[in-house]
């Protein structure tokens, strides 16, 4: 979660060059894609601002979702959205 800074967000498809798909602000998260699905990164993220970040490791993030039936909603949400925009021509 950004808690200060500027991030940018990058993808590379198959055969381009990695091109900026979005940037991240305080209140922003990033990581959620990979962790609901398991699976690698989708996407690089740089920082473009000295950056203050809070981690939070799976298993913590796993229970808070539990708890936390609107976050989890929400996190769910933002992921959905971020997919759709990464396949968009």
């Amino acid at each position: 979660m950004v808690y200060k800074g500027e991030l940018s967000v990058w993808r590379k498809a198959a055969k381009a060059a990695a091109r900026e798909v979005g940037r991240l602000g305080p209140g922003d998260f990033f990581g959620e894609i990979g962790f609901l699905m398991k699976s690698a990164r989708s996407a690089t993220v740089r920082t473009e601002s000295a950056c203050r970040l809070f981690h939070f490791p799976a298993r913590d993030f796993t229970g808070l979702l539990k708890k936390h039936k609107a976050l989890d909603a929400w996190v769910k949400q933002v992921a959905c959205k971020r997919l759709q925009k990464m396949f968009q021509p």
